[in-house]
Formats: structure tokens, sequence, C-alpha cells
């Protein structure tokens, strides 16, 4: 007997277990996947690794580079710095956290 669930949805858990049905087997995992499927994968994963450390050393670099133009801008005396709470700080202390996440999720592990 098939019942209402208080969604709308039709529940049939129970005639499913009364008359023996089973429940589809969902197909994920290594254990379905081909020795293609695989070594996709694996590449697929190799090259997340390879452009994760890139993205962490070009972020690096390119925070270095806007530290340099903040110490370029002290040098001249611009008067636009505003201390911690400056755009430029922020973005350097935010490029130099995600790099970090980065390096240590997808750099070298030796």
């Amino acid at each position: 007997m098939e019942t209402l669930s208080p969604f709308g949805d039709v529940d049939t858990t129970t005639y499913r277990r009364q008359h023996g049905i089973a429940e589809q087997v969902s197909m994920t995992g290594d254990d379905w996947l081909s020795e293609r499927d695989q070594k996709s994968q694996a590449r697929a994963d190799a090259a997340v690794k390879r452009s994760g450390a890139a993205a962490a050393k070009k972020l690096e670099a390119a925070a270095e580079a806007v530290n340099e133009f903040l110490h370029a801008c002290l040098d001249a005396g611009h008067d636009d710095i505003r201390g911690a709470a400056d755009g430029r700080r922020v973005l350097i202390s935010n490029i130099m956290e995600y790099a970090s996440y980065l390096d240590g999720k997808y750099g070298s592990k030796t």
C-alpha cells in the first residue's frame, strides 16, 4: 500500500520491503570505474595538483609585487595610506592566505 509523505511524495518503502524489491544499487566509487576512467581521473587530479601549485607560486609573486608598490607609495609620501585598512594591505593578506592554502593542499610534500 502506498502512503503519502507530508510533502506529497509517494512512500513505497513498505511495499518494496513486503514484496522483496531491492533498492537500486548506486554505481559509484572506484569499484565501478573502468581502467580508462581511472586513468582519466588520475590525469585530471594531477592537473589540478600542478595548476594549484603553480597558482600558489604566482599568487606569492603577485603579493610581493603589490607589497613593493605599497612601499614605493610610502617612500613617495602619498597620503592615501590608511594603515591596516588600506586595500593594498588587505589584498596582500588575502593573496598570501589563499597562496598558503593552495601550497598546503597542492604543493610538494617533501
